[in-house]
């Protein structure tokens, strides 16, 4: 044999047993996406309220049980209207055609068909049977089929008596009403034994195989002593068909008093009050376990029927708000359907996050608040140190002063006391010489009143009080200040120029506070000319107006200038270029200035410095007096 047929042999080989090992996987695949076909069959027509629901919790139920895919397929029966036997058997030929290709995995019964299964359980294509909806009382029947699993719920006609004597303490009667189809018999023959112990208080009458009209005329006329409950009504004494909730609804339209019901879907779509009722949606997890034990292969005579679904007591919230009817009489128990929902209720998740938005930024608020009334205490406090600071420099550059201070205030005191002596010799002589003693008295006074604007002068500077913003004339502001800088500067031989705009704005300031500026500026230009040759030892002090609203005070020396690294540091506290200085004056005029709006430089070179300072034209603002220049030290004339 060929050794390429060898090898083709072999590669058919390996192929053959590769798709019989996978032949079993595929086929577990297949079977998983095979859908699942589940046949709901319901006593009543399926369009009809009672059907609709139970049906969409069937599938609801089966779907949350059982993987996907499923298939569901509905018919209704409709045996409660009595259709006859040979009209079921015509339908049970119709299900057994169309599923007799396909048949249902699962077959599920509604409600009261245990006998419809009896009849045709041999024709069901021997699928697993379990039935859901079904009346509690219905299983200790015997005839009921055996080892089949059912899901039922109670109904609970004694309690809906007791909460219809919950809002009607003094009724004598109980009015049942029931109709003429197959189910409706059962509730009539049934319902009077459920209420034998309510004979001793109440009468007990069944309106069964009435017209509707007739039926109708009857409630009408009831007192409100009479409790109306309604048991079904498929077929009334005619025998036309009807829907529940039809009846129902024509019935409250005319009853003078409430009429209560013992189905859940009977409770809040129609004029029903409400009812202890079967509690159909309480099924689901019964039918959950039930339904995943028969699909799983387990027989269904080894299924424990689950306890029946209590029933649940139901109020239909517009009929209690019709009767008038305080909520606060319904059973904590009850459930109130049909309520509209209160404000919190509808909005309830929009006013958290309202709330929550509305908290957080309150608490944004608190936050800043705290936050500027911590940073206007700071700023406070802060202004309070720079005010001791100011006033600490004041008192220091007083004190620098206080020998040229007390030279200066010693002449008008010693020529005071020369003239005092003067005229005591005159008065004292045998001819008064009334023209030299007044030039005397003229002469003390000129010395008293300098000697005493020194001491205001000195008295202002010292005073130790809270910034005063007023609009003030900067050139008078100066003036204030200048003769007693030129008392210090008159003992270092240093010549005070001064040039002072004319007709100058005022400005917004405090006259103290500036004037400290000032006698920082012009004590520092003192002090550094202190090494320079007398010719040199001039000091200009000028005052301008600026454009775009602004006055500039500058102080110019003829020192040995500021080397360029100094000048970055010249206004930081604590900086200081003299041996005994603290550095804090230029810190402390810088702050002043910016306090008052403005801005303070300085400009040098290899000789003499030049500090400026400049102030915002006041808002209110009347042009100040012209005040010429002059000149001050050498030359400065006796204060």
């Amino acid at each position: 044999m060929p050794d390429y047929l060898r090898r083709d042999l072999r590669l058919a080989g390996v192929i053959l047993a590769a798709m019989a090992a996978l032949l079993p996987a595929m086929s577990v695949a297949q079977e998983e996406l095979k859908a699942r076909r589940i046949l709901l069959l319901h006593p009543t027509e399926l369009l009809l309220p009672g059907a609709v629901e139970q049906d969409a919790l069937t599938r609801k139920a089966l779907s949350d049980a059982l993987p996907a895919p499923l298939e569901f397929y509905s018919f209704g029966f409709d045996e409660v209207r009595s259709l006859g036997p040979s009209v079921e058997d015509e339908l049970v030929d119709l299900l057994q055609k169309k599923f007799s290709e396909m048949p249902p995995d699962l077959v599920v019964f509604h409600g009261p068909m245990h006998e419809n299964y009896k009849r045709n359980r041999d024709r069901l294509w021997g699928a697993p049977v379990m039935f859901i909806g079904v009346a509690a009382y219905r299983l200790a029947d015997p005839a009921f089929p055996k080892g089949v699993p059912a899901v039922s719920a109670s109904f609970d006609l004694p309690g809906t008596v007791d909460l219809a004597l919950q809002f009607q303490p003094q009724a004598k009667r109980i009015l049942l009403i029931a109709g003429t189809s197959s189910y409706d018999r059962a509730w009539a023959e049934r319902a009077p034994h459920l209420l034998e112990s309510y004979r001793d208080r109440l009468e007990i009458e069944l309106s069964g195989g009435r017209p509707l009209e007739a039926l109708d005329d009857l409630v009408t006329s009831l007192t409100p002593e009479t409790i109306v409950i309604y048991l079904s009504m498929y077929r009334d004494g005619t025998e036309r068909v009807y829907t529940q909730r039809a009846v129902i609804e024509q019935l409250s339209r005319h009853s003078p008093v409430p009429i209560y019901v013992i189905h859940g879907g009977n409770v809040g779509t129609t004029g029903a009050l409400g009812g202890s009722v079967a509690n159909w949606t309480g099924q689901h997890d019964a039918i959950v376990d039930v339904a995943r034990r028969l699909m799983a292969g387990e027989p269904g005579e080894s299924i424990r029927l689950p306890a029946p679904i209590p029933a649940v007591c139901r109020i239909n919230w517009p009929a209690l708000a019709h009767w008038n009817i305080p909520a606060s009489r319904v059973p904590e128990k009850c459930e109130i359907v049909n309520r509209d929902p209160s404000f919190w209720m509808r909005y309830r998740t929009e006013v958290i996050l309202i709330s929550l938005i509305v908290l957080l930024q309150a608490a944004v608020i608190a936050l800043l608040l705290r936050q500027r009334y911590v940073r206007r205490q700071n700023l406070l406090q802060a202004e309070r140190q720079r005010l001791e600071l100011a006033h600490a420099s004041r008192l220091s550059m007083v004190g620098a002063l206080s020998a040229s201070i007390a030279h200066e205030i010693n002449q008008p005191l010693a020529a005071i006391h020369m003239n005092a002596s003067v005229g005591e010799d005159l008065l004292n002589s045998a001819s008064p010489r009334h023209a030299e003693l007044k030039e005397i008295l003229a002469d003390i006074r000129r010395d008293d009143e300098r000697a005493g604007a020194i001491i205001k002068r000195l008295r202002e500077m010292l005073q130790k009080r809270p910034i005063e913003m007023s609009p003030i004339d900067i050139n008078e502001t100066l003036n204030g200040v200048l003769p007693l800088l030129g008392i210090t500067a008159r003992h270092r031989e240093i010549l005070i120029r001064t040039e002072l705009g004319a007709g100058l704005p005022q400005v917004s300031g405090d006259r103290v506070q500036l004037q400290q500026v000032v006698m920082n500026l012009i004590m520092n230009a003192i002090e550094t000319m202190a090494e320079s040759p007398p010719e040199r030892r001039v000091l200009s002090v000028r005052t301008t107006e600026q454009p775009e609203g602004w006055i500039e005070v500058s102080v110019s020396d003829a020192g040995p200038g500021i080397a360029p690294d100094v000048i970055e540091k010249i206004f930081d506290p604590f900086f200081t270029t003299k041996r005994e200085g603290m550095g804090l004056g230029l810190s402390i005029s810088r702050s002043i200035v910016q306090s008052h709006g403005g801005r303070i430089w300085v400009q040098a070179g290899a000789e003499g410095a030049t500090f400026r300072f400049a102030l915002p034209v006041s808002a209110v603002s009347v042009p100040a007096v012209s005040v010429p220049g002059r000149e001050t030290g050498k030359t400065l004339a006796p204060i």
